[in-house]
Parts: C-alpha cells; sequence; structure tokens
C-alpha cells in the first residue's frame, strides 16, 4: 500500500486538473488565451511589422513605453473601475491595434501601433493576473500552473509565425476570433469567480519601503533579460540573412520563433515541475544563466543556419521558460491575495522599464553584437550577477516542505461560542481521542481570559505551545475556532482564519438568539472539508 501511494505521487507530474469545475476551466482558458496574445505580440507580430515597413528597429521601444504609460493608466484610472468590464475591454483595444499594424504601411505609423498595443498590455496584466489568482489557491502546483498557461499560450504564437502578417485578412480574423472566444469563454466563467476583493495600494509607500525595492528591481531584470537577448537575437538574424527578400527573411524569423516556442511549450510541464520542487529562486537564477551561455555558446561556434535557427533558439527557450515562469508564480505568490491586482500592476510596469532598457542597451551594443556576441554575453553574465544578489534579497514564495504537507500536522477542529465557551461543533482528522469537548472548551476559554489578563492585552491569543501539540485561535464577535496540530504553520492560520469568517457569517443570526440546539450547526461540517481537504 505504500509503496502504491508513493507511485502515484512520484507520478503526479501535472497539477489536479480534476479540481477544477467546468466554468473554473472557462476562466483558466481564458486567461491562457490572453497570455498567448500578449506574446504574440511581443515575440512575433512586432518584428515582422518591422520588417514588413523596413523601420527601425528603435521602434520597439514604443511598445515598453505603452507597457509603461498603461501600468501607470490602471492603477491611477483602471483600478476604479469595474475590473471585469475593464479586463475584457482593453483585450478588445489590444486586438483593435493588432489589427492596426497588420494595416500599417508607412514607418511613421509603426510606433503609434505599438505604443497603443504595449499600453493596452500594460492596463490588462495586473486586472489578469487578479482573473488567475484563484487557480493559485495551492502554491505546491503554482509552477505546474503557470507551465500549463505557457503550453496552452504557445500555439498561438506559433500559428501567427505559420500565418505571417501579409495576409491581413487571415491574420485579422484570427486575432478576432481569439478575442471573441476570450469574451465568450470569461462571461460563462464569470459565476465561479472567486477573487478576494482588491484594496487599492498607496504607489508612493510601497516603493518607499526597502523591502520591495528587490521585488521591483526584479520586475525590472524580468524585462531587461527577456528583450535584451531576443533584441539581440533579431539583430543577428537580421544580419545573417541581409541579403534575403522581406519575405525570405520574415520566414526565416518564424522558424527561429517556433522552434523557440516549441520549447517553451514542451520544456514548460518538466520546468514546472522543477520549480515545484525546488523553488522559484533558484529556476529564476538558472534560467538567466542558461540564456547568458545561450549567446556564450552564438559567440564561440560557427554560425550556421543549424545553429542559429534550431540549436540556438532551444538553449535561448529553455532559459527563458525557466526565467518566465519563476517570475510569474513569484508576481501572483509574493503580494497578500488583496493586493494582486496593484502588485501586479507595479510589477509590469517595471518589466516595462526593463524591457525599455534591454532595448536601448541593445541598440547601442548593435556593432558590438553583430560583429562579436561574446560582448553581449559579458553583458548579459554582468547583469546576471547583479541580478543574482536581487534575488537572493527576495524571500521564497515557495512554502516549505512542512506547509506543504500541512494535512499531515492537524489533528483536532473545535468551534466555541465566544462569550459562553460552549462548544458547537468539533472535527476530528485522525483517531478520535476521548475529550470532554465542553470540559475542553470552557478550560480553554478560562486559561486564553487568564493570559490576556496577566499581560493587559486586549489582542485575543492566537497559539498555545504545549511541546508536541499546538492550539491555534481565531477569534471572531461571536464564534473562536481551535485548530489543534503538530506545527504552527502558515497555510494552518489562513485557513483557520477563513473558516472561522465564514462560520462567523453564516451564523450571525443565529447567535444572539440561539438556545442550545447543536443541530443548527451541522453545516460546519462542510465549512471544515472545504478549507482542510485536498
Amino acid at each position: 500500500m505504500g509503496i502504491q501511494t508513493g507511485v502515484v505521487r512520484t507520478l503526479k507530474i501535472l497539477p489536479p486538473l480534476s479540481r477544477f469545475t467546468l466554468k473554473q476551466w472557462f476562466l483558466i482558458m481564458s486567461v491562457i488565451l490572453w497570455g498567448g496574445l500578449a506574446w504574440i505580440l511581443h515575440f512575433i507580430l512586432e518584428f515582422l511589422v518591422i520588417i514588413k515597413t523596413d523601420s527601425p528597429l528603435i521602434f520597439i521601444s514604443f511598445h515598453f513605453i505603452g507597457i509603461i504609460v498603461g501600468g501607470i493608466f490602471a492603477l491611477k484610472v483602471v483600478s476604479k473601475w469595474n475590473h471585469f468590464v475593464g479586463y475584457l475591454g482593453f483585450i478588445g483595444v489590444q486586438v483593435f491595434w493588432y489589427i492596426f499594424l497588420g494595416m500599417v504601411t508607412k514607418a511613421w505609423l509603426v510606433p503609434i501601433g505599438l505604443f497603443g498595443a504595449g499600453f493596452s498590455i500594460g492596463v490588462v496584466f495586473g486586472l489578469y493576473k487578479e482573473q488567475f489568482v484563484f487557480i493559485m489557491e495551492d502554491p505546491k502546483f503554482g509552477g505546474r500552473m503557470y507551465a500549463l498557461g505557457l503550453l496552452g499560450g504557445s500555439p498561438f504564437v506559433i500559428i501567427l509565425a505559420l500565418i505571417g502578417i501579409d495576409v491581413f485578412w487571415t491574420s485579422t480574423m484570427y486575432y478576432i476570433a481569439i478575442f471573441i472566444l476570450i469574451l465568450t469563454i470569461t462571461i460563462i466563467g464569470r459565476t465561479e469567480h472567486k477573487i478576494p476583493p482588491q484594496e487599492p495600494l498607496d504607489v508612493g509607500k510601497y516603493l518607499k519601503k526597502k523591502e520591495n525595492l528587490p521585488k521591483v528591481t526584479l520586475g525590472f531584470f524580468f524585462g531587461f533579460f527577456i528583450t535584451n537577448a531576443y533584441y539581440a537575437t533579431f539583430l543577428i538574424i537580421r544580419e545573417a540573412y541581409k541579403e534575403l527578400s522581406v519575405l525570405d527573411l520574415q520566414a526565416k524569423f518564424s522558424t527561429f520563433v517556433i522552434i523557440l516556442w516549441l520549447t517553451v511549450g514542451l520544456f514548460g510541464i518538466i520546468n514546472g515541475l522543477i520549480m515545484d520542487l525546488i523553488g522559484r529562486r533558484i529556476v529564476i537564477l538558472i534560467g538567466l544563466c542558461i540564456q547568458s551561455l545561450a549567446f556564450l555558446m552564438l559567440a564561440f561556434l560557427s554560425q550556421t543556419e543549424l545553429l542559429l535557427l534550431y540549436i540556438f533558439p532551444i538553449c535561448l527557450g529553455i532559459g527563458f521558460m525557466m526565467t518566465i515562469n519563476g517570475c510569474l508564480c513569484f508576481f501572483i505568490e509574493e503580494p497578500p491575495p488583496q493586493y494582486v491586482r496593484d502588485t501586479n500592476f507595479i510589477y509590469f510596469t517595471f518589466a516595462g522599464i526593463g524591457m525599455l532598457g534591454g532595448v536601448l542597451i541593445g541598440e547601442l551594443m548593435s556593432s558590438v553584437v553583430l560583429t562579436n556576441p561574446a560582448y553581449l554575453t559579458v553583458v548579459l553574465l554582468f547583469t546576471f550577477v547583479i541580478a543574482t544578489v536581487v534575488i537572493n534579497q527576495i524571500k521564497e514564495t515557495l512554502p516549505s516542505k512542512e506547509e506543504l504537507e500541512w494535512k499531515d500536522s492537524i489533528r483536532d477542529f473545535f468551534c466555541i461560542i465566544t462569550e459562553s465557551g460552549v462548544c458547537v461543533y468539533r472535527h476530528t482528522f485522525t483517531e478520535e481521542i476521548p475529550i470532554n469537548e465542553n470540559l475542553f472548551a470552557g478550560g480553554i476559554s478560562g486559561i486564553c481570559m487568564l493570559c490576556q489578563e496577566m499581560i493587559k492585552s486586549e489582542e485575543p491569543t492566537q497559539v498555545i505551545d504545549q511541546g508536541d501539540v499546538k492550539l491555534l485561535f481565531e477569534t471572531t464577535k461571536n464564534v473562536t475556532c481551535i485548530l489543534l496540530g503538530k506545527e504552527n504553520l502558515k497555510i494552518l492560520r489562513e485557513k483557520l482564519k477563513d473558516i472561522t469568517a465564514e462560520i462567523e457569517q453564516l451564523f450571525k443570526s443565529v447567535f444572539p438568539t440561539w438556545e442550545g440546539n447543536l443541530d443548527i450547526f451541522v453545516p460546519i461540517g462542510s465549512l471544515v472539508e472545504k478549507h482542510f481537504s485536498e
């Protein structure tokens, strides 16, 4: 029996997909589709537009300026709107700019289209994270869930690389079809939105806190590494095939993108599993290092078509996947749930600054990169060292082994009426230990009151440590819930807080007139099942 259990746990490579209802799957598909839509612009569309119009490559910077402005606009304005409408509305605006870029034939119009598309993405990013937050309830599957999202989004980049943008009506119908699909499935899945109420964040105070500086700096490096490496890649490909026609150059670049995103999709689940086993920080660092080493390989090996269009994008794709997956997990796991939207507006605004910096550095070093890519590797490795220092200042968001195995820690749950000390519900998670529930409840209530009186504290007792048993408390106006376990874990405190608040809300009209009928509190059992079962 033990061997079978071990095998099942070992084979659990994918997250538990059956935990989601059909409507929740619609929402998951919505955010996967938008992720694919965003990568379409950054990894294929903007470069194809540059090739088609023979525009200066520096025009790509307008896309990232748009992201910065969009993030600031979202923080100041869009956060006050209806978030659901804002999410769908600006995805529609984003698609409009994609179509605009497909129509562009004059170089001077390219910056306008790229700015507009970037602005829309900057606005949507925080709202997108807000939509996604319920999916990440169990952080031990966070890496695999985001990997699943990148796996689902990668075909959309590949399809556009195959279509190209010269067949205007085909690409236009493609964008519109994605938008209609996002619109439809998001509306269908909306009834099961489990989004924590979002609170506005004071950006000034947030940025003044020293502990937040490494977090926004990670956002900067996230944008810088992705863009600088990719921008330099485009420079090298364009130089290598400068004798080709526009259509042939587009075909070569599309081949590179297809191999890159095939790698992202196929390597994603393995990377997600690794990240859920060893943590986010180390995977991000490994990913940054692999991106730098990919350019080192490009510098010291002869740049044949096999290397440039096939081997190099595979190496770059592995590093890119590790970096982006780790950062995206961090962006959603680090902030408190009520600040996910606004903190992600801030993170992605700084990512936009990093992206802009990546373009500017790439442009300044363009002549050096083209003559010897080893110089770019030196820059990336130097930046990697700085990023390592920054990332080491950030707390790991993957919980400890004890936090992940919290279910093995819990023993008993008690629900007690705060004023009278009467136990109205008990649930035992292990073999039932004979306890006089009302004697226990009354004794614990007395001890807590005595402790508060002795130390002159108005705050209710939160934990009593009795050697190998920890008593965790959560108190509201009418009810006190107690969890007996082996460890005082953060996840147990959060679960206890949530269930206590739900019990208070569910029975708030019952407590003032309750006359001793315990059957009224039987529904607490379903709440215990909801919060304390995987």
